[in-house]
């Protein structure tokens, strides 16, 4: 049994109805929108959809981005961006090891003005191994330093 014309015509123009709906869906995600955003960690990522609350950069996707005509100069540009992209991460996550750094010396300096704010009789270690009480003008004079160093170093903390 041979199919009728009619219903062949209706396969032929179903089917190219389905391939022209599949190259389009697949050209699509090409003509998105494309985000690139640093993590709090300082990772660099690309995406459709940044996380709300990060400053995300909007990229152009290029077209004809490469160039068929000299692969190995498309090959130097795509390391150059690579390497670019290495070092803002890398100074990134510098920059967030650096902020850890500065939160811990700050609780260690505010640890160390509770521990003189509340224990007036503070006895210290001499490198000789002779132990000596802080006097009330020494205790008064090393608070105020350690607030000087905080009021500096730590605002926000």
């Amino acid at each position: 049994m041979k199919p009728q014309p009619q219903m062949q015509a209706r396969l032929v123009a179903a089917l190219v109805a389905a391939v022209i709906a599949i190259a389009a869906a697949w050209t699509l995600p090409a003509l998105a929108d494309i985000y690139r955003w640093h993590d709090a960690s300082g990772e660099l990522h690309f995406g459709d959809n940044p996380p709300t609350g990060v400053d995300a950069t909007r990229i152009s996707p290029r077209s004809n981005s490469v160039d068929t005509g000299n692969p190995q100069a498309s090959e130097k540009r795509l390391q150059k961006e690579l390497r670019q992209q290495g070092r803002q991460q890398k100074k990134a996550r510098e920059a967030a090891q650096k902020l850890q750094r500065r939160q811990q010396e700050c609780r260690q300096l505010h640890q160390r003005l509770t521990a003189l704010q509340n224990h007036p009789r503070i006895l210290l270690h001499e490198k000789n191994g002779n132990t000596r009480r802080l006097t009330e003008e020494q205790r008064q004079a090393r608070m105020q330093r350690l607030r000087k160093e905080i009021s500096d170093n730590c605002s926000g903390s």
